[in-house]
């Protein structure tokens, strides 16, 4: 009991730069915290990403953990953590109504989709907010949040990024196809990859987590089934593709860390985070691609600027042509390492490269580009 009373109290005091507030959701106060990133003027619509925590967390627990508002800061979007409910009167050990799980909300049949609704339309009024770029992520009873969210208000979120926690909510009847990208660890005992009971504190059944992104390539309509990207000694990164409206379901596993964000920072009741793979990054640079009512992001916007690189993958040499110069190229191996390049006569030389996967930065006097380049 001593521990568990240390544990409750180091949630408390860990600093958050988020400000809490409130809305009155059905017949109680709900609460949640927003972060704004430096570049937020009121005027200019921002995208949003909800972080949801996970069971026996809090909306100024998730923070620390997931360090998503360093995220936002330095790419340019707004964070809000929603709070759940629990059992005791304390700002923290609380969980979501994710559909057989979990704790006080599943019990109590704690609508939490209307309130994560209703906090988006709040936050749609208080602030400078792109309502069409509204996406969530979350670990664990949060990551069933998140499917629970994609089933059940796919008029709203516009894409998930679920981590350690599958789909919990049965029939899933999402209205709207949805993008959905996933992370797990193979070394997840407390939800395993391949499904059944877990050694974590609800001990509960688990779907796998194939099965999970099987239900969402039915309902995004995807004709390219688990295709098989990267299966490396560091992660395995599967997609389901051609999609409805040019979506894409896909899952990256590590083969370091455990039930934790990967590339966060370890909770007090979690296991250490993945190093091998860095969910923000791969996360943004997936959401910054959909946005509701079938609008692939990148693709048009490139387009329209005559943006292209080309090929994908790439073995010697990258094509980049760009209707402005370029003034920076760097990459980001799977370590999370930065690699330095140079654009000579519209081209960038990888074949010093070791294969794998790699996130590509290239950066113009007025605009930034994110690609996700393939090394074979």
């Amino acid at each position: 009991m001593k521990y568990f009373f240390i544990v409750c109290l180091s949630f408390l005091f860990l600093p958050s730069t988020a400000q809490l507030d409130s809305i009155w959701v059905g017949d109680m106060y709900r609460y949640y915290a927003i972060h704004l990133p430096p570049n937020y003027d009121g005027a200019t619509e921002l995208p949003v990403v909800m972080g949801f925590h996970g069971g026996f967390g809090s909306a100024e627990q998730v923070p620390n953990q997931s360090l998503l508002s360093e995220s936002g800061d330095e790419e340019g979007y707004i964070v809000v953590y929603p709070d759940g409910l629990g059992y005791l009167l304390a700002p923290t050990l609380h969980f979501w109504n994710a559909g057989v799980c979990c704790a006080y909300p599943m019990a109590q049949g704690i609508d939490d989709v209307a309130f994560v609704s209703a906090l988006i339309d709040e936050i749609g009024s208080n602030y400078a907010v792109d309502l069409t770029r509204i996406y969530a992520t979350g670990i664990s009873n949060g990551g069933m949040m998140c499917y629970k969210l994609a089933c059940e208000l796919s008029d709203k979120i516009a894409a998930i990024a679920p981590i350690a926690g599958p789909l919990m909510s049965h029939p899933c009847n999402a209205e709207n196809p949805i993008p959905v990208i996933h992370f797990q660890s193979y070394l997840d005992s407390n939800i395993p990859y391949l499904g059944g009971v877990g050694d974590g504190a609800s001990a509960h059944y688990n779907p796998p987590i194939d099965s999970v992104l099987n239900v969402f390539s039915s309902i995004n309509g995807c004709t390219n089934v688990a295709d098989t990207l990267y299966n490396g000694t560091d992660f395995t990164h599967v997609v389901w593709s051609n999609c409805s409206c040019d979506y894409r379901v896909e899952y990256y596993i590590s083969t370091d860390g455990g039930h934790s964000w990967p590339g966060g920072v370890a909770s007090a009741i979690g296991d250490d985070p993945s190093e091998l793979l860095q969910a923000n990054d791969l996360m943004w640079e997936f959401f910054q691609e959909f946005s509701l009512d079938c609008n692939v992001i990148s693709t048009s916007e490139r387009e329209k600027q005559g943006f292209e690189v080309y090929p994908n993958p790439a073995s010697d040499v990258l094509n980049i042509l760009s209707p402005d110069p370029v003034i920076e190229v760097f990459m980001i191996n799977q370590h999370g390492q930065q690699i330095d390049g140079k654009v000579l006569d519209n081209t960038l030389d990888v074949h010093h490269l070791p294969n794998g996967l790699y996130m590509l930065i290239i950066k113009t006097k007025d605009a930034q580009y994110v690609h996700r380049l393939l090394k074979e």
